[in-house]
């Protein structure tokens, strides 16, 4: 039986991205060899074929000096030497020995305890071309025992990081690129992770709200709005993050000192390149001078709507072409016609064939003078049913004088027109009675005189007679 005696060498495997993954070993057989056993690297031992093969870095450095025993492929290419056998590495890579890695030999092979680097930075010069490069390393000096339990080598083994490692420091630039622009815009920032918890808020939140960084993150910054919108707007937050949809809503917002504030919160959900959601990255906008505005408008509008049922009315807007456009509630109220039919000057297919044209050549006209528009003509209603409208339609201009639309409204007059038609009959009716009794009283006034005319002259006759009587007496 012939004594054999080995060398082994224990490292932890590490893994580019999440640290040790398991435990590597190495063996190599160090008794003398027969001249018969020896072989070329062809019939090389198994182990030193994997050693050689393996896709991250390795070598075994011997004695205080540190001098190369064994390095594979992947090492020397990360050095750019081949010709390091047999030498130290102050020798071999002497940038080593400015950058510190050298000294950290030294540290592992005096107190037998391994080194890991994680994302190291290292600057190497390679020896074909002269050129030097920045990598960042994972790895691990690992300490070599003899018999004796004393150090008698390292073992280097590692992976090459660098993509990673310059990755992870674009994105960390571009998120101190983002906070420091967040934090210096006039509005609102914020961010959340997939589950829909806010993982920051910019500097402006804090300031306006008076809320902590504890306070804020996660869904605390629903504490902040307003007890009547508090439940809302969580809830559509939430429901929003499920589905991965873009995010927008009005909420009132309490201040530092105790106001409120209406704003205008909204996100847009993050991706990465592989589609995965990522969460949202939202803003907060104070909106509480437009939305007072708008709640000004919407009063306006209000009465100015509630005037116009009053006077039986209906509301419809042109642009500044002239041309009936968008939703108009009221005109579709009024005729039934939809969007496609009234549309342009499909509008005038509603109004009596009779008064159609002259309606159409008016309001041209009008559009064309930038004057007010004053026309009456029958309108078809939703029922089918004719009636008579009066129509008025005013310019809406700008500050500068130009026409930005034309608003106007039908009112219905049929009944006035009727009462108006009815009176001019009684009129007529009552004209023409009077006339008939006059002619009457005038003939009856005729025959009257007629009458008198004879009595007068029966009275006449009489007395002729009687005085002729008298002188025929006499003679």
């Amino acid at each position: 039986m012939n004594e054999v005696f080995w060398t082994h060498i224990f490292g932890k495997d590490l893994e580019a991205a999440s640290g040790v993954g398991g435990v590597l070993v190495i063996d190599t057989k160090t008794t003398v060899q027969e001249p018969s056993e020896r072989r070329i690297d062809s019939e090389r031992d198994p182990m030193q074929r994997l050693f050689d093969q393996a896709p991250g870095f390795m070598c075994v450095m011997r004695g205080p000096d540190h001098v190369y025993e064994m390095a594979n492929r992947a090492y020397i290419e990360l050095v750019g030497r081949a010709d390091l056998i047999g030498r130290p590495v102050s020798a071999v890579v002497p940038e080593a020995i400015a950058q510190g890695f050298v000294t950290l030999l030294d540290e592992v092979y005096a107190s037998g305890e391994a080194y890991i680097g994680r994302q190291q930075r290292i600057v190497l010069r390679r020896a074909d071309s002269g050129e030097q490069g920045e990598r960042f390393l994972n790895f691990i000096y690992a300490p070599m025992f003899d018999e004796d339990g004393r150090v008698a080598g390292i073992v280097c083994q590692g992976v090459d990081v660098t993509d990673i490692s310059r990755a992870a420091l674009a994105i960390a630039e571009s998120e101190a690129r983002f906070r420091m622009m967040a934090d210096n815009v006039p509005m609102m920032i914020w961010v959340t992770d997939p589950a829909g918890d806010c993982t920051y808020l910019n500097t402006r939140w804090y300031e306006l709200t008076g809320q902590t960084t504890a306070q804020g993150l996660g869904l605390g910054w629903t504490d902040a709005t307003h007890p009547n919108d508090r439940d809302r707007v969580a809830a559509t937050f939430l429901e929003a993050n499920a589905t991965q949809a873009p995010f927008r809503i009005e909420y009132r917002l309490r201040l530092a000192d105790g106001s409120y504030r209406w704003v205008l919160d909204a996100a847009v959900p993050r991706f990465d390149a592989s589609g995965t959601y990522l969460g949202y990255v939202g803003s907060v906008v104070d909106i509480d001078d437009r939305h007072e505005t708008d709640l000004r408008m919407q009063l306006s509008e209000g009465r100015f709507r509630a005037a116009v049922g009053a006077v039986n009315g209906y509301l419809w807007t042109n642009n500044a072409a002239g041309d009936m456009v968008g939703e108009q509630e009221g005109w579709h109220r009024l005729t039934g016609q939809t969007p496609p039919e009234y549309v342009g000057f499909g509008w005038a297919s509603a109004v009596h064939p009779d008064d159609a044209a002259a309606t159409v050549l008016a309001w041209q006209a009008a559009v064309e003078n930038h004057s007010v528009f004053a026309h009456e003509h029958r309108v078809r209603r939703r029922d089918g049913v004719w009636r008579h409208f009066a129509v008025r339609a005013v310019p809406i201009l700008d500050s500068a004088g130009d026409i930005v639309e034309w608003v106007g409204i039908h009112t219905d007059i049929t009944e006035q027109r009727a009462a108006e038609a009815a009176l001019l009959t009684l009129n007529t009716e009552l004209e023409d009675r009077i006339e008939a009794e006059v002619a009457a009283r005038l003939q009856v006034e005729s025959t009257l005189r007629q009458s008198q005319k004879m009595d007068a002259l029966g009275q006449l006759t009489g007395g002729i007679a009687h005085d002729f009587n008298n002188m025929l007496s006499i003679i």
